[in-house]
């Protein structure tokens, strides 16, 4: 697309995590920009979440939490 501005990744600056939790584990609360500049530089530009269950149930728990004023936000996964 001629109009498109994105660059490629970069490649030195790029990570993945693969990350599994059992029954009942967590990630503990965290940001993924922290509030000032790390002395690098660095800054994330993209998160992403990929769910690779081809079904999903709200029980099971797993939705991102947004910790947003006035009240936190559970965003569910779906196709």
């Amino acid at each position: 697309d001629a109009g498109c501005t994105a660059r490629p990744l970069d490649t030195e600056a790029t990570s993945l995590a693969y990350l599994y939790y059992p029954a009942g584990g967590f990630y503990r609360r965290h940001r993924d920009t922290p509030p000032a500049p790390s002395p690098t530089g660095e800054h994330r530009e993209v998160s992403l979440l990929l769910y690779l269950d081809p079904v999903w149930r709200p029980d099971w728990g797993g939705a991102l939490r947004i910790f947003a004023e006035p009240a936190p936000v559970d965003v569910q996964p779906e196709a």
